[in-house]
């Protein structure tokens, strides 16, 4: 193949734009874990189950936003400090490529106040969450914080 001097054409990205989300499974003193259901009216996932949690800001800190979603969403307040980052998931949200961290939230303060954005809340068990109907890649992370605390409990024996 002979050499033109002309520009190979530009790649297109498999996606238009990549966006970086955090979900916190916040758990109460009992070891059960807060899930949200997402409003009828919602543009994305209407009625779904979720966890709290959401997308950067522009030059926010990931755990900045995990915290400040949480209280956007459930009125609860978390410490970014304590939030351990343990799973990571992907999937696409038009236009989005997606990576969501998800952080174990293991002490807030606050009572349950949803947003307008969602309408009910409740408390599961892990490994007993089956059922529901989630929001994408929520069940997965539920599924992965349930195994994470099965380890935990064996290496305890």
């Amino acid at each position: 193949m002979a050499d033109d001097g002309a520009a190979p054409p530009p790649l297109k990205p498999a996606y238009p734009a990549l966006g970086v989300a955090a979900k916190a499974i916040v758990v109460a003193p009992d070891g059960a874990v807060l899930i949200i259901r997402r409003s009828t009216r919602s543009s994305t996932d209407p009625a779904l189950w979720d966890l709290p949690g959401g997308k950067m800001d522009d030059r926010e800190r990931l755990v900045d936003a995990l915290a400040r979603e949480v209280q956007e969403e459930t009125g609860l307040v978390i410490r970014p400090e304590d939030a351990e980052p343990f799973h990571v998931s992907h999937f696409v949200k038009e236009p989005f490529w997606v990576t969501c961290v998800t952080f174990v939230c293991p002490a807030f303060t606050g009572e349950v106040a949803l947003s307008h954005e969602h309408g009910e809340h409740r408390w599961v068990v892990p490994g007993q969450h089956r059922g529901l109907p989630y929001a994408r890649a929520i069940e997965e992370q539920l599924d992965a914080y349930a195994r994470r605390l099965a380890r935990r409990a064996g290496e305890a024996r």
